[in-house]
Protein backbone atom coordinates (compact mmCIF):
# COMPACT_ATOMS: atom_id res chain seq x y z
CA UNK A 1 0.00 0.00 0.00
CA UNK A 2 1.30 3.47 -1.15
CA UNK A 3 1.83 6.08 1.33
CA UNK A 4 -1.11 7.94 -0.42
CA UNK A 5 -3.94 4.95 -0.09
CA UNK A 6 -3.24 5.44 4.22
CA UNK A 7 -4.12 8.94 4.46
CA UNK A 8 -7.51 9.65 6.14
CA UNK A 9 -6.94 12.88 5.69
CA UNK A 10 -6.82 15.22 2.35
CA UNK A 11 -3.94 17.20 1.61
CA UNK A 12 -4.03 20.76 0.02
CA UNK A 13 -1.07 21.73 -2.28
CA UNK A 14 0.34 25.01 -0.30
CA UNK A 15 2.93 26.35 -0.66
CA UNK A 16 4.85 28.52 2.36
CA UNK A 17 8.30 28.52 4.07
CA UNK A 18 8.59 26.66 6.65
CA UNK A 19 10.83 25.87 10.21
CA UNK A 20 10.95 22.52 12.04
CA UNK A 21 12.62 22.03 14.99
CA UNK A 22 13.29 17.80 15.82
CA UNK A 23 16.00 15.96 17.66
CA UNK A 24 18.03 18.91 18.62
CA UNK A 25 17.76 20.34 14.44
CA UNK A 26 16.60 23.35 12.86
CA UNK A 27 15.33 22.38 9.36
CA UNK A 28 14.15 24.92 6.95
CA UNK A 29 11.97 24.66 3.72
CA UNK A 30 8.94 24.72 1.52
CA UNK A 31 5.85 23.63 2.75
CA UNK A 32 4.22 21.07 0.11
CA UNK A 33 0.96 20.29 1.30
CA UNK A 34 -0.52 20.37 3.94
CA UNK A 35 -4.18 18.38 5.80
CA UNK A 36 -5.83 18.54 9.22
CA UNK A 37 -3.51 16.36 10.80
CA UNK A 38 -0.49 16.63 9.23
CA UNK A 39 2.05 18.17 6.40
CA UNK A 40 5.09 17.65 4.07
CA UNK A 41 8.10 19.81 3.94
CA UNK A 42 9.92 19.67 1.21
CA UNK A 43 14.03 21.01 2.27
CA UNK A 44 17.52 20.79 1.07
CA UNK A 45 18.96 20.80 4.99
CA UNK A 46 21.04 17.94 5.92
CA UNK A 47 18.34 16.03 8.34
CA UNK A 48 20.49 12.61 8.20
CA UNK A 49 20.09 12.83 12.41
CA UNK A 50 16.41 12.29 12.63
CA UNK A 51 14.37 9.24 12.88
CA UNK A 52 10.82 8.12 12.52
CA UNK A 53 9.27 8.96 15.35
CA UNK A 54 10.56 11.68 16.49
CA UNK A 55 9.03 14.78 17.83
CA UNK A 56 9.16 18.03 17.80
CA UNK A 57 7.79 21.28 16.33
CA UNK A 58 6.42 22.42 12.91
CA UNK A 59 5.49 26.27 12.25
CA UNK A 60 4.88 27.87 9.16
CA UNK A 61 3.19 31.24 8.21
CA UNK A 62 0.14 31.81 5.72
CA UNK A 63 1.51 33.77 2.83
CA UNK A 64 -0.06 37.06 2.27
CA UNK A 65 -0.76 36.88 6.11
CA UNK A 66 0.88 37.32 9.20
CA UNK A 67 -1.00 34.10 10.83
CA UNK A 68 1.08 31.15 11.62
CA UNK A 69 0.64 27.66 12.19
CA UNK A 70 2.50 25.56 15.08
CA UNK A 71 2.18 22.16 15.84
CA UNK A 72 3.68 19.75 17.67
CA UNK A 73 4.55 16.95 15.46
CA UNK A 74 6.01 13.17 15.26
CA UNK A 75 8.19 12.57 11.83
CA UNK A 76 5.70 10.15 10.04
CA UNK A 77 8.14 9.74 6.89
CA UNK A 78 11.31 10.42 5.92
CA UNK A 79 12.67 10.69 2.11
CA UNK A 80 15.33 12.57 0.14
CA UNK A 81 14.69 16.30 0.41
CA UNK A 82 11.41 15.64 1.84
CA UNK A 83 10.21 15.14 5.79
CA UNK A 84 6.34 13.87 6.17
CA UNK A 85 5.09 14.91 9.74
CA UNK A 86 2.01 13.77 11.54
CA UNK A 87 -0.03 16.82 13.75
CA UNK A 88 0.02 15.36 17.70
CA UNK A 89 -0.94 18.49 19.32
CA UNK A 90 -2.16 22.05 18.01
CA UNK A 91 -3.20 24.96 19.84
CA UNK A 92 -7.12 26.63 19.28
CA UNK A 93 -5.92 29.76 16.88
CA UNK A 94 -4.01 27.27 14.68
CA UNK A 95 -6.31 24.60 14.77
CA UNK A 96 -8.48 27.07 13.31
CA UNK A 97 -6.50 28.79 10.71
CA UNK A 98 -5.51 25.69 9.70
CA UNK A 99 -9.35 24.28 9.44
CA UNK A 100 -10.17 27.80 7.24
CA UNK A 101 -7.01 27.17 5.17
CA UNK A 102 -7.94 24.14 4.53
CA UNK A 103 -11.78 24.57 4.14
CA UNK A 104 -11.04 27.26 1.53
CA UNK A 105 -8.45 24.79 -0.38
CA UNK A 106 -11.19 21.93 -0.35
CA UNK A 107 -14.62 23.70 -1.67
CA UNK A 108 -16.52 20.56 -0.44
CA UNK A 109 -18.16 21.48 2.55
CA UNK A 110 -19.53 17.50 3.00
CA UNK A 111 -15.72 16.59 2.43
CA UNK A 112 -14.45 18.93 5.51
CA UNK A 113 -17.04 17.83 7.45
CA UNK A 114 -15.95 13.84 7.00
CA UNK A 115 -12.22 14.98 7.81
CA UNK A 116 -13.12 17.18 11.14
CA UNK A 117 -15.19 13.75 12.13
CA UNK A 118 -12.09 11.35 11.47
CA UNK A 119 -10.10 14.21 13.35
CA UNK A 120 -12.27 13.86 16.18
CA UNK A 121 -12.00 10.00 16.31
CA UNK A 122 -8.45 9.76 15.61
CA UNK A 123 -7.58 12.06 18.39
CA UNK A 124 -9.60 10.25 20.80
CA UNK A 125 -7.81 7.32 20.10
CA UNK A 126 -4.78 8.50 21.02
Amino acid sequence: MEDGDKRRFARVVFDSSAELNVSGHRITGQVHDVSLKGALLITEDNFDNIQLEDSGNFEFTISGSEITINMEIKVAHLEPHRIGVECTSIDLDSASHLRRLVEMNLGDETLLQRELHALLISSKES
